[in-house]
Parts: C-alpha cells; sequence; structure tokens
C-alpha cells in the first residue's frame, strides 16, 4: 500500500509515469505527434518559432522569443541576446543550424508533461522525455534525423537524450530551448 501510494504521489508530482516506474520498470510516455490537437495557444507559439525558422533568418527567430513576458531559457546561464548566443553556437556562424535544428525537432513526436504554473507543458522531440533503452528501432532511426550516429549510440549508452529540446506551455508559453541534461 505504502509503494502504491507513494508511485501514485510520484505519478501527481510529475515524476514518474506509474507503477511501472515506482518498481523500476523504463516506462516510455505517450508520443503525440498531431500538431493540430495541440491548444490554440500552444499551435501559435510553435508556428511563431517554426516560421522563424523556416525563413532562414535567425533575427525572425527574436520575434517569438520575445513574445513571452519573460524570456525563454536558452542556456544554463542568462543569455542577454539570444540571437548573438544562437549565432556563436551554430556551426556557419549566422544561426542557421540552430533553425535546421528547430524545424528538425518540430518535425518529431512531442510529449505532454502535466502540471505546472502555465499549465502542462509540450516537449519536443519525445526523446527528451523518453528512456532511450525503450525506443524501437523506427524511434532510433528519427534519433540520427537530430544527432550524427556517434552521439545517438552515447545517447543510448547512457539512455539520457542530451540534444536540443523546446518547451512551450498549454497557455502558449515558450519555456525553453536548451540543451537537456
Amino acid at each position: 500500500m505504502v509503494a502504491t501510494m507513494l508511485a501514485a504521489c510520484l505519478v501527481f508530482a510529475g515524476i514518474t509515469n506509474g507503477p511501472a516506474a515506482a518498481q523500476g520498470q523504463l516506462v516510455q510516455p505517450e508520443i503525440l505527434r498531431d500538431a493540430s490537437k495541440l491548444p490554440e495557444a500552444t499551435q501559435r507559439m510553435r508556428q511563431a518559432i517554426l516560421a522563424a525558422a523556416v525563413s532562414g533568418d535567425i533575427e525572425t527567430l527574436r520575434v517569438a522569443s520575445e513574445m513571452n513576458e519573460l524570456p525563454p531559457v536558452f542556456a544554463n546561464s542568462k543569455v542577454a541576446d539570444p540571437v548573438a548566443f544562437w549565432k556563436k553556437l551554430s556551426g556557419d556562424g549566422e544561426g542557421r543550424e540552430i533553425l535546421a535544428a528547430l524545424i528538425e525537432i518540430f518535425r518529431t513526436g512531442y510529449v505532454r508533461k502535466t502540471g505546472g504554473k502555465d499549465g502542462d507543458l509540450f516537449v519536443w522531440p519525445y526523446f527528451a522525455e523518453t528512456p532511450l533503452q525503450t525506443l524501437n528501432s523506427g524511434q532510433q532511426v528519427e534519433l540520427l534525423t537530430l544527432v550524427p550516429p556517434a552521439q545517438a549510440a552515447k545517447m543510448m549508452e547512457t539512455g539520457k537524450y542530451t540534444h536540443y529540446r523546446i518547451g512551450i506551455s498549454t497557455t502558449g508559453v515558450w519555456h525553453f530551448f536548451d540543451k537537456a541534461e
């Protein structure tokens, strides 16, 4: 009974995926793929980010990042100018690699994390919230669309996704675009 109560508390807190997770079993969260089923505000922010990415001009991403009252998290420390930060991270120095990563991330499925002050949170790609040991072969191929084979192999070995992720709440607040830890 104590184990059941603990599992229920952990599920409510968003820490596990139910009793199986409390018993040490790896549980893959529900992977969602239909963007039309996202809340309207979430769809609007996703579209603003995606439109900026498709434009090929990193500066247009600034508009989406400034749609929030508070800026999204882009790194472990405060980023004064996100566009300059993305240009620095990008292999081409223009931010196009970052824009390409955004497009690829939004092509994957996403997961819904419940709870939070801005409502539920939708996280792309689903790998960021999925034990990588539970991926089937098709999902492993999808992971390879985001990262090179050596990086994917290291992630599979550790069971943890460590590449870019995006989080947008049900209220349309863009919470983060950073590297998962």
